[in-house]
């Protein structure tokens, strides 16, 4: 099931850690000990989605709605069928800082991306 989320990921988004993000948000957002993170979760980026199109007036809602564009496709919070351990902070930063250099080649600063990304994370893991 992982593989088919990092397809349909790949196909919206292009970003070299697809795969990463379509292990952390369903493995995460189903864990039992996370059942009441999910709205949060919806709040955050809804938040960071309005923030971020502030910026030169570009438009990131395709980017940054990433629990939409999955819970779409149907398969949010299936359980992995590949048993491979839970995704590591290493993982997690690899595809922060992808992210963070993809809005800046469009004119984004890093810092704004990089920081509203971070607080997102922070402040469902608080």
């Amino acid at each position: 099931m992982t593989h088919e989320i990092a397809v349909f990921l790949s196909a919206h988004f292009p970003m070299a850690h697809g795969e990463t993000l379509a292990r952390v948000l369903p493995e995460y957002l189903a864990h039992p000990a996370n059942a009441g993170k999910r709205a949060r979760f919806e709040q955050l980026m809804a938040r960071s989605v309005t923030a971020l199109n502030a910026f030169h007036g570009k438009s990131v809602i395709a980017d940054f709605d990433l629990h939409r564009h999955i819970a779409e496709s149907g398969i949010l919070g299936q359980p992995a069928a590949d048993g491979r351990a839970p995704i590591g902070e290493t993982e997690i930063a690899a595809f922060l800082d992808e992210r963070d250099a993809f809005w800046q080649q469009k004119g984004v600063a890093k810092e704004d991306v990089g920081e509203v990304l971070r607080r997102t994370i922070q402040r469902l893991d608080a």
